[in-house]
């Protein structure tokens, strides 16, 4: 990888994130349990093109962070009582399709049989976002299982947010009450853990004879898409609202409908705007997008997060 330091940061803080990075490069023989759930397009152009990713150090702050915490928990532990960090290999075959299964629990408590695994995250992905980590957790009690002969009794994550704010837990039901919080997956069945495993695995090996412009297309959930949206702003004094009255109607037939029930409600005009679409991920926060044909033709078409325009 390469690393990059435009604001000049100093040479110790470079040093903690290139190190808080793998330096192995990306091998497709292996797949880790958090690699399972990648889109097949990301792993695999990260495995082609590892000595050409860039990341920005400055960039890296809230992952640092995450890696600290992450190490001091575990290393405090008492290793008669968990299994801490121990990396797990597991060679795994479907169809004509050979893998290395890998994973690294955080910890796993010997007496109990408890996975406990330590996230720093958003509350933004503790709400919406908690699927991938049962997958992950449940490819960890998988691999314990396999090839450790250990059973699995149940799971855990613990997880510290780094956005959280007890005015705002006070407010909304979903939100976590404390920081940290516990989360605990549900344990999947012997059978359900084989079946995901191997149907990602099938779907990351057929791709991986492709080139990279044929690969397949990141869904629009793996690329966080934000659908194109119709809002209503009401016309005062000659002048748009500076906020929406409605930001919610998926069609501009919905968006019409909603118009006549404000009107009928209260006299005013209002106009109607479109908010196109928006691939998040691609944009903000996927390493491999100078490499992929599909954002460089998100790049040509302009698709842009503020990409506003009035409907007549």
């Amino acid at each position: 990888m390469i690393f990059k330091n435009k604001y000049d940061l100093p040479e110790s803080w470079c040093t903690a994130v290139m190190k808080s990075y793998s330096q192995e490069p990306y091998s497709l023989d292996l797949i880790s349990a958090t690699a399972l759930d990648m889109p097949p397009r990301v792993r695999i152009l990260q495995a082609r093109h590892w000595d050409e990713i860039e990341v920005e150090v400055s960039e890296e702050c809230h992952k640092l962070w995450g890696t600290l915490l992450h190490k001091k928990i575990t290393e405090m532990q008492d290793s008669e009582i968990y299994m801490i960090e121990q990396r797990i290999s597991l060679p795994f075959q479907i169809l004509n399709i050979k893998k290395t299964l890998v994973g690294r629990p955080d910890l796993y408590h010997k007496k109990l049989g408890i996975i406990e695994d330590y996230k720093t995250t958003s509350v933004w992905s503790y709400i919406f976002n908690k699927e991938e980590w049962d997958k992950q957790l449940n490819v960890y009690a998988y691999l314990i299982n396999e090839a450790l002969g250990l059973p699995v009794n149940d799971l855990m994550i613990v997880i510290f947010f780094k956005d959280w704010y007890q005015t705002e837990s006070q407010k909304y039901k979903d939100y976590p009450k404390t920081n940290p919080c516990i989360y605990k997956p549900r344990l999947w069945t012997k059978k359900e853990q084989y079946d995901y495993i191997a149907n990602r695995i099938v779907m990351h090996g057929e791709a991986e004879s492709l080139p990279d412009d044929q690969l397949p297309i990141c869904t629009p959930e793996e690329r966080y898409h934000q659908p194109d949206i119709y809002a209503i702003y009401k016309i005062v004094n000659g002048k748009e609202s500076s906020k929406a009255i409605d930001a919610q109607c998926k069609t501009e037939k919905e968006a019409l409908d909603r118009i006549k029930e404000l009107k009928e409600k209260s006299s005013g005009e209002y106009i109607i705007k479109l908010r196109r679409g928006y691939d998040k991920r691609c944009y903000e926060y996927c390493n491999v997008n100078k490499f992929c044909n599909f954002y460089k033709e998100l790049i040509n078409g302009k698709q842009d997060s503020d990409n506003t325009e009035e409907m007549q």
